[in-house]
């Protein structure tokens, strides 16, 4: 069997208003836009749009907040050209900045002439895009790790934000996220630029889970590799700051003090597509850092003839599931209906995986890329042999067996609930999809599963059951045929937000809220009632009789509140 990736691309375009007269910086990507009209197949819905707009605010704005700089406010006219520009891509199977008069969706064929037709009163604005990605946040983790797209969100003068998204099967990357970055009043450029702080690094100092890796973007800042480490700036805040030059930038692992020394830096001077400023500097780590590690960063300069310094760190994020780092012809056990990741670290710049066969004398995993030098696979089946094939020449085998070898890097270890006969209201920090759901509780002994706006009856012809997997943030109902235990392995976020409508809601937390933080976010008086682990808290109730204190796994609670409102974790 053959399966090849879908890759996530990037593009980067920008206008930025430099803030004095109409002197304008202009960067556009090097890819030319391709155009061939589609029928799309699948959509966003308006519900999945809304989540995707405000959930994205809030992940860029703790990026940039944590970073020292003030946030974005929405902008609805932003907001509806950069949707305007996905809708666009996605009915056209195309990548790029650009749009082709007379195709369809057609709004304008420059980032500023989409903005312009939708209201936005000016062209001082900035747009990014990603492709292939998983969801908003993914989309922006990714934009970070692109350097030009990094700057851009970390502009010193924009100041509100337009985000928009669309998806379609037809397409070769099946989704689009596109982001419109704008300044409510160009004269205000240098008021911003003061509220801004003097200057910003990234990841930003103590960040606990950065990404190791750098893969591609467009324009390309490396051009001669497919894979690097995730890259370091500093930028400088031009009304701020005087002349700036860098003496030193370096980078070493935090436990032992060993510098990192095959790295390249990027300025004004080096970089290979002009587009860095006098203020802007990016070291990249030619080798992919390590997941779960603690990194410093040290650089010394000079302003304006003045010796200084700055001095940081960050880590980078772990693994969520069990892995294994995989050396060619390596023969790996791995337990049936158990999620892994399996990272194939590159022998040099450009060995990235793009591809796969396999070869099995048991079952035929699932697989898919986490990525591009790592692999997530999950094997429902007793026993069998199998061989993977990578197109950048590597091969191993995985056995199934009861025991494994794998790593556990956030000291997560299985956890086991029981279930009890007929019905359980759970909520579990994880993805268990229906097979896997049956392999460990048996198919017969699962009668009914309910949550998420989904369902699977037992004895329902398969059309008639919507439910694919338990996910994270919903809580569900599943009726048994008799007692059972479940285990599974607990997965970490990075941020999750869930929507909570006006009554009742059913949903799993994913992190152990107190009682007084879950008012903080909902409000006091909007909160009636939560009930679950055995637990009750109702607003009406004298505070003796209130036994709820904080939300646990491995329960499903439900939530009753007067007015729509969001709940992050």
């Amino acid at each position: 069997m053959q399966k090849l990736i879908t890759n996530s691309i990037i593009l980067s375009f920008s206008i930025i208003f430099l803030g004095c007269g109409d002197s304008l910086r202009e960067s556009t990507a090097s890819s030319e836009t391709t155009y061939a009209e589609t029928k799309k197949s699948r959509t966003f819905t308006t519900n999945e749009q809304d989540s995707i707009k405000a959930n994205g605010l809030i992940y860029l704005n703790q990026l940039r907040t944590n970073s020292g700089m003030i946030p974005y406010s929405a902008n609805s006219s932003l907001d509806l050209a950069s949707y305007n520009h996905s809708l666009y891509l996605m009915l056209n199977n195309a990548i790029g900045h650009g749009e082709a008069v007379g195709a369809n969706g057609y709004t304008g064929n420059t980032p500023s002439s989409r903005a312009i037709a939708t209201g936005y009163p000016h062209q001082q604005i900035g747009e990014n895009i990603s492709f292939g990605n998983d969801s908003v946040y993914d989309s922006l983790d990714q934009l970070f790790a692109a350097i030009y797209h990094r700057f851009g969100f970390l502009n010193f003068d924009f100041d509100e934000v337009g985000i928009g998204a669309d998806s379609s099967d037809a397409h070769a990357y099946k989704n689009t996220y596109t982001y419109k970055m704008g300044i409510l009043n160009p004269q205000d450029s240098d008021e911003n630029k003061n509220k801004n702080p003097y200057l910003v690094v990234w990841p930003y100092d103590t960040q606990s889970n950065s990404l190791p890796v750098f893969y591609e973007e467009s324009p390309d800042p490396l051009p001669d590799c497919s894979v690097s480490g995730y890259p370091i700036s500093m930028q400088f805040n031009e009304l701020k700051s005087g002349v700036i030059n860098l003496s030193s930038f370096k980078l070493y692992f935090d436990n032992n003090n060993t510098e990192i020394t095959d790295t390249r830096l990027l300025n004004q001077n080096t970089d290979p597509n002009g587009k860095f400023s006098d203020k802007e500097f990016a070291l990249f780590p030619m080798k992919r850092l390590l997941w779960n590690t603690k990194y410093r960063v040290e650089a010394n300069y000079q302003e304006d003839g003045n010796n200084k310094n700055k001095i940081w760190s960050f880590k980078t994020k772990p693994l969520p599931l069990p892995y294994y780092t995989v050396s060619n012809g390596v023969t790996l056990n791995v337990k049936n209906a158990t999620k892994y990741l399996l990272h194939l670290p590159p022998s040099d710049c450009n060995d990235v995986i793009s591809g796969f066969s396999i070869n099995s004398t048991g079952p035929i995993p699932q697989l898919r890329f986490y990525d591009k030098n790592t692999l997530e696979i999950t094997i429902i089946g007793a026993s069998g042999l199998i061989t993977i094939f990578t197109n950048n020449g590597k091969t191993f085998n995985l056995q199934i067996s009861d025991q494994d070898s794998a790593i556990y890097p956030n000291i997560q270890s299985n956890q086991t609930i029981t279930l009890e006969q007929n019905w359980n209201l759970i909520g579990v920090n994880t993805n268990l999809t229906l097979d896997e759901l049956k392999t460990k509780l048996g198919t017969d002994s699962i009668l009914i599963i309910q949550g998420g706006g989904e369902v699977y009856k037992k004895e329902n012809n398969s059309f008639l059951n919507s439910f694919t997997e338990l996910k994270p943030g919903y809580g569900y109902w599943i009726k048994l045929k008799s007692q059972i235990l479940l285990e599974y392995t607990p997965m970490t976020y990075t941020v999750k937000t869930i929507q909570l409508t006006s009554g009742w809601n059913l949903i799993n937390p994913m992190s152990n809220l107190t009682l007084e933080e879950i008012k903080t976010q909902i409000g006091d008086t909007n909160l009636e009632v939560i009930q679950g682990g055995e637990k009750v808290y109702k607003k009406s109730n004298e505070s003796f009789l209130n036994s709820f204190k904080k939300f646990e796994e491995p329960f499903g609670y439900w939530i009753k509140i007067a007015n729509d409102r969001e709940l992050t974790f």
